[in-house]
């Protein structure tokens, strides 16, 4: 027999007292559950996920960047890095004094992603893509119309204010018996036929209606503008600056603004995260050569240019609900702004901050604009030392949390923004670390365009337009026009919705976080004339190839 005891269900345990066990429930009540909301309500999730969207400004940018480059400048060292060098033809194997050879710089000197060699510093992996190159997200925050610029062509140096527009060279020339004036620009002008053009010579300016562009040669019509020349009003072989006038009639509102853009650092280098894209090379991947030492004998295959593909994102999401741009508007563009740094110092010089100009400072020879003598091409983007006495000699750059941009043009009645030229910086070797041979080292070099564009969201391709009375919503950074007593402006896309010119953007949206996606093709490009890659696809001669054909052809 077993030891159990049946407990009946009216005691606790077996010497508990007897108890009602039973609880008794009155139906009468007077209160009632409190109900938050209808559980019966059918909910659309199409129109929730729109709403939700609608209402987010938290994005998580990606880049995949193409990295094209090509090291061309030989040169000869004195330091424990001529072990580093490539010495790739015999020819190059010139022993002009002890420990001194003539070889290229290796590819992982540029690359974004450094490997672990015998260099100054301690390389921690972790860190291989922070060594030669920063890397920032930044938006054009302000603008800059006090600039100093200038530009070499027609033989000669031409200095100007950014705010004054678009520098040109006159030519009085006679077009059907009647006086013209070629206007000759150093840039585009992005006129149109039956808009205006404000002529400033000096201190003096004028109002000028427009004949044609452009005199027959390719391209022209870019940089040309014709003038009928009334009473030999402008003179010839004189330099000056114009602005577009979209509406001679209204010359005031219609009239261009012209501005270098800031840029400001939204997310710092230690947000941003690379890494290498899997499976992905350019068509220009295996630029090799055999390395000799001097006795003739081959070291293994080293790397002198590349053209690798990396991915950049950052390590959380950005907010950007009531950030606005340089013009006051929602922010509409980011970029990924990329500066060299050159931890290593075969770049970087005490006393000598990167050069920064425009593409058209790039444009003739005659310019020298990025000469270290030169202090109007400075950058804010200072060499410093190393904290070790010991590498006194090596500087790389640390770069401020602003930049200066493209050269651009505002025209507020048509409320359009148009980059005329873009910014870039130079990066020079230092030459005491390494100099280049057959080369003046303020010469060489490479140039880089440092801000990678992103569109977030885009505006739309007509002008919006409400008087007064008008109860819409008018955004705050529309303009208001006296001449015709409205105000304008351009209405700005939502995510996922294109227009019938198919003019939109679209990404994915997840966890109520967008993610924008941008491919770019990021350049390092020798300073070598008429050096441009994409004529490397024709006969690699390196010269730019005019067609023999014209567009209207």
């Amino acid at each position: 027999m077993n030891n159990y005891i049946i407990v009946p269900s009216i005691y606790r345990n077996k010497i508990g007292d007897e108890i009602d066990s039973q609880i008794s429930v009155d139906l009468v009540n007077s209160s009632k559950e409190l109900i938050e909301f209808d559980r019966s309500v059918n909910i659309d999730l199409k129109e929730l996920y729109e709403k939700e969207k609608s209402a987010s400004f938290k994005i998580r940018p990606v880049y995949n960047i193409s990295y094209l480059y090509n090291n061309i400048y030989s040169g000869t060292t004195t330091t424990k890095y001529e072990d580093e060098l490539i010495y790739p033809l015999k020819s190059s194997l010139i022993i002009q004094s002890k420990n001194v050879r003539k070889g290229l710089l290796q590819s992982y000197e540029f690359d974004f992603f450094r490997p672990k060699t015998t260099t100054a510093f301690g390389f921690e992996s972790i860190s291989a893509f922070t060594y030669n190159w920063n890397y920032y997200l930044t938006y054009p925050s302000s603008e800059d119309n006090k600039k100093i610029l200038n530009i070499g062509f027609k033989g000669k140096d031409f200095e100007w204010v950014a705010g004054d527009g678009i520098p040109f060279v006159s030519e009085n020339i006679t077009i059907n018996g009647f006086n013209v004036t070629k206007i000759i620009c150093g840039l585009n002008h992005n006129l149109n036929l039956g808009e205006s053009v404000m002529i400033k010579i000096g201190n003096n300016e004028s109002l000028h209606n427009i004949l044609s562009f452009g005199d027959g040669s390719f391209n022209s019509e870019k940089t040309i503008i014709n003038i009928i020349n009334i009473n030999d009003k402008i003179k010839g072989n004189v330099y000056g600056t114009l602005r577009r006038v979209t509406n001679s009639a209204n010359s005031g509102e219609t009239i261009s603004k012209y501005y270098i853009r800031k840029h400001k650092v939204i997310k710092g280098g230690d947000r941003v995260v690379a890494t290498k894209a899997g499976f992905q090379s350019g068509i220009y991947d295996g630029i090799e050569t055999l390395s000799y030492d001097d006795n003739n004998n081959k070291f293994p295959t080293k790397r002198i240019g590349s053209n690798k593909s990396y991915n950049f994102t950052i390590q959380d999401e950005i907010d950007i609900e009531g950030i606005v741009d340089n013009r006051n508007r929602p922010l509409t563009e980011l970029y990924l702004t990329i500066l060299f740094k050159g931890y290593s110092g075969f770049f970087a010089s005490k006393n000598k901050p990167m050069k920064q100009g425009w593409d058209f400072n790039r444009s003739e020879s005659v310019s020298d604009w990025w000469d270290d003598s030169n202090t109007l091409s400075n950058s804010n983007i200072m060499a410093i030392s190393y904290s070790d006495d010991a590498k006194s000699n090596f500087y790389y750059y640390n770069p401020p949390n602003e930049f200066d941009g493209d050269f651009c043009e505002y025209n507020e009645y048509n409320q359009e923004e148009i980059v005329i030229s873009d910014f870039y910086y130079k990066i020079k070797h230092n030459e005491s670390v390494f100099r280049v041979a057959g080369y003046d080292n303020n010469k060489s070099g490479y140039y880089y365009k440092p801000h990678n564009r992103m569109t977030l969201k885009v505006f739309s391709n007509y002008v919006e337009s409400v008087g007064l009375t008008s109860k819409d919503n008018i955004p705050s950074y529309a303009f208001y026009s006296k001449f015709d007593a409205q105000f304008r402006w351009r209405d700005i896309y939502s995510v996922g919705f294109f227009d019938e010119n198919s003019n939109g953007v679209n990404y994915p949206y997840v966890n109520d976080t967008f993610y924008p996606f941008s491919d770019v093709i990021f350049k390092l490009i020798p300073d070598t004339s008429g050096y441009d890659f994409n004529s490397l696809l024709n006969d690699g001669s390196g010269v730019v190839v005019k067609p023999i054909i014209d567009e209207c052809e």
